[in-house]
């Protein structure tokens, strides 16, 4: 029987340190992937971003994240998922999102972190505020809110 031996997922509002959020590699892993999602100082429009800053609806969020490991689980044989996103205001340079992936061998590895880091983009409850030089700020469009709100039972 096919068994996953460990995962966490946090949303966390301290500085993510990789050395620190321990290690996804266990006895059936043969590889090991890490996605650091940082961000970027780009211009957007003529405007330089200083920050992003993440809210969340945190119970949600948790529960999303942890429904999509358990269904990534089911597709790819994974042993161990690691997770922190970031919430609160992030700054240009610093890990927004971190996510560690093991399982025997590295192509299932890669296609489950890739699949983990779409879905947490897309289905989990997280917006993001961009903060720019000029003191202003806009906010990303938002994901499906139906979705959202169904599953939270309201």
């Amino acid at each position: 029987m096919k068994m996953l031996e460990a995962f966490s997922y946090y949303l966390v509002s301290d500085r993510i340190e990789p050395d620190l959020c321990g290690s996804a590699a266990g006895g059936e892993s043969g590889a090991v992937v890490l996605f650091l999602g940082i961000v970027r100082g780009d211009a957007v429009e003529g405007r330089r971003v200083t920050a992003i800053t993440y809210h969340a609806y945190e119970l949600l969020a948790e529960r999303e994240m942890r429904l999509l490991v358990l269904d990534v689980y089911e597709r790819w044989p994974i042993t161990n998922v690691v997770i922190r996103h970031r919430i609160g205001p992030v700054p240009v340079g610093e890990i927004a999102l971190y996510v560690q992936v093991a399982a025997p061998h590295r192509a299932e590895a890669y296609h489950a972190s890739q699949q983990i880091i779409e879905r947490i983009k897309s289905e989990v409850p997280i917006w993001k505020q961009t903060h720019y030089k000029n003191g202003s700020s806009d906010w990303s469009p938002s994901k499906d809110s139906s979705k959202e709100i169904s599953h939270a039972g309201l």
